[in-house]
C-alpha cells in the first residue's frame, strides 16, 4: 500500500455528514494522484534504452558514441531526477554535479555529486553549487554529452551574477518583483539580465560539446526559455523587456542597477544567445512533464470513481483571489453536466496586506466566501512541490463546514484575505492540506468536486 501523500489526510476527513466526507476524500484523493503522476520516478518512464541508445520522444542518441557523459542540473525535482537517471543510464555516466533544495550537505549518488542550494531566495550556497557545475562544464570536449536535468526552482539555485553586480543586488530585486506579483516570465526576463548562466549562457559554454536537456515543467505554456530561467535554451526576452517590468511594478533599483540595465539596452552589455546562436546547434530538449500530466491523471481516477469530470485548462493564470471567484462559480452553476473540474497552472498574489500565506490558500479562501452557504460543494488547492508561499502546506481545502468552524473561532475570512493573511487562517483552522516537500514541481493543481 502506497504511504499517505497528504499526511493529515484523516484529519481533513473529519465530519459527521457524510456526503461531504466522501465529497472530501475524492477531492484530497485525487490530488495525490495528480501529484505522483509528475513524480521524477513516474516521468522517466517516458524515456527508453534500445541497445546503446537513449530515446526520448522521436529523438535518440547513442550513448557510446560519446567520450564522456556528464551530468548537470538544479531543481526541485532535482534528488528525484538523478535517483531516476541513474537506474537509467547510471551506467553510461563519467561524472555529475547537480544542485537540490533537498539536501543539506553534499551527497553522492552513483557518479552524480548533489551539492545543495537554496529556494526561493539564492544564497552564497547556491554560488557555491554552481561553481562546482561550472567547474565541470570546464571540461567539455566537443565529443562530450552533458545530461542537463531542469526542474522549477532552478532559477535560485543555479546562480552567478554578472559583473558588476552582487547577490544581495540581484536577491532584492527579485524579492521586490516576488511581492509585487510579477509572472514568472516577467521575473526570468530580469534574472536572465543579471546572470552568467541564465537565458542560454550555460548551453554557450556547454558547447561544442552536446546537450540533452531534460525539463520538468513549472510554467504556464509549458515555455523551455522560461523553466528555470532557460539556462540552455535560446533567450526571446532583452534588456529593454527587463527595464519595461521594473517600470510596470513601479520598482525603482539603485542607480548602479539602473545603470545596468540601461547600457544593457543601449548594447554597451552583451544580450542573452538568441535563437541564431551556434551554440544550439548540438542542444536537444525533452519535455518529460507538466502539470498537464497532472491533471490527466487526477481526471482519470475522479472517472474511475464513477464522477463526471472535465479537465478544464492547465493554463490557469491571474491574480489568485479572482481566480478562486470564477472556480466558485463554475463549482456553483447548475447548469452544466459535469461533477468535478481539473486546473492547472499558476497564480500571483499582489500582496497589500501584512498576512502571511500562499497563492493556493489565497485563492482558496477567496472562493470559500462564494460557497459558505452550499453544502454540496468542496475545493482543493495545491502546490505539486508541497510548499505554498511563506507557509509549510501545500495548499487547502475548503467547503461549508470551513466557513463555519472559521465563525466559531472568531475569525472573519474577508478580513484575512484583504490582509493576504490565508496562512494563518487555514492554520486556524485546520484546514492546510500537509505533504512536506513532494521532489517535484510543476506548478499548482485545483480540483473541485461537488454532488449534483
Amino acid at each position: 500500500m502506497k504511504r499517505l501523500l497528504i499526511k493529515n489526510l484523516e484529519n481533513l476527513l473529519e465530519t459527521q455528514d457524510a456526503t461531504l466526507r466522501e465529497l472530501r476524500r475524492d477531492c484530497l484523493e485525487a490530488i495525490q494522484v495528480g501529484i505522483r503522476a509528475v513524480t521524477p520516478s513516474s516521468l522517466f518512464r517516458k524515456l527508453r534504452i534500445s541497445g546503446s541508445s537513449l530515446i526520448f520522444g522521436e529523438k535518440k542518441l547513442d550513448l557510446k558514441s560519446f567520450s564522456k557523459i556528464y551530468v548537470i542540473g538544479a531543481g526541485k525535482a532535482s534528488l528525484g531526477m538523478v535517483k531516476a537517471l541513474n537506474k537509467l543510464i547510471g551506467e553510461w555516466i563519467s561524472e555529475g554535479e547537480v544542485l537540490s533544495n533537498e539536501i543539506r550537505k553534499t551527497r553522492k549518488l552513483g557518479k552524480i555529486t548533489l551539492n545543495p542550494a537554496t529556494h526561493p531566495l539564492p544564497s552564497a550556497l547556491s554560488i557555491k553549487a554552481t561553481e562546482r557545475v561550472l567547474s565541470l562544464i570546464s571540461k567539455r570536449k566537443e565529443e562530450d554529452l552533458f545530461v542537463v536535468l531542469l526542474s522549477g526552482g532552478a532559477s535560485s539555485m543555479l546562480v552567478k551574477p554578472r559583473p558588476p553586480l552582487t547577490l544581495k543586488e540581484k536577491s532584492a530585486l527579485v524579492k521586490r518583483l516576488l511581492k509585487a506579483g510579477a509572472t514568472i516570465e516577467e521575473l526570468n526576463a530580469v534574472r536572465k539580465h543579471m546572470s552568467t548562466v541564465k537565458g542560454g549562457f550555460l548551453q554557450r559554454l556547454i558547447y561544442p560539446a552536446t546537450s540533452l536537456t531534460l525539463v520538468i515543467s513549472d510554467v504556464v505554456g509549458d515555455r523551455l526559455d522560461v523553466i528555470g530561467s532557460g539556462p540552455t535554451y535560446p533567450d526571446v526576452s532583452t534588456f529593454s523587456d527587463a527595464l519595461r517590468v521594473l517600470k510596470k511594478y513601479g520598482i525603482k533599483p539603485s542607480e548602479k542597477l539602473l545603470n545596468y540595465f540601461e547600457r544593457g539596452v543601449n548594447g554597451e552589455i552583451a544580450e542573452t544567445p538568441k535563437p541564431q546562436d551556434e551554440c544550439f546547434k548540438s542542444a536537444y530538449y525533452f519535455l518529460l512533464g507538466s502539470v498537464k500530466d497532472a491533471c490527466k491523471a487526477t481526471k482519470n481516477f475522479l472517472e474511475k470513481r464513477g464522477r463526471r469530470t472535465l479537465f478544464l485548462t492547465d493554463m490557469m493564470k491571474g491574480e489568485a483571489r479572482e481566480v478562486g471567484k470564477l472556480i466558485a462559480g463554475i463549482a456553483l452553476s447548475d447548469k452544466n453536466y459535469f461533477e468535478c473540474f481539473v486546473l492547472g497552472g499558476e497564480t500571483t498574489v499582489n500582496v497589500r496586506g501584512r498576512g502571511r500565506g500562499g497563492r493556493n490558500q489565497e485563492l482558496c479562501l477567496s472562493a470559500l466566501l462564494e460557497i459558505k452557504q452550499n453544502k454540496r460543494v468542496v475545493i482543493a488547492s495545491v502546490g505539486t512541490d508541497g510548499i505554498d508561499g511563506t507557509t509549510n502546506a501545500a495548499g487547502a481545502i475548503v467547503d461549508c463546514e470551513v466557513y463555519r468552524k472559521a465563525l466559531s473561532l472568531g475569525l472573519d475570512p474577508a478580513s484575512h484575505l484583504l490582509e493576504n493573511d490565508s496562512g494563518s487562517f487555514f492554520e486556524k483552522t485546520r484546514f492546510q492540506i500537509l505533504t512536506g516537500k513532494t521532489g517535484t514541481n510543476v506548478s499548482d493543481l485545483v480540483v473541485v468536486v461537488r454532488s449534483l
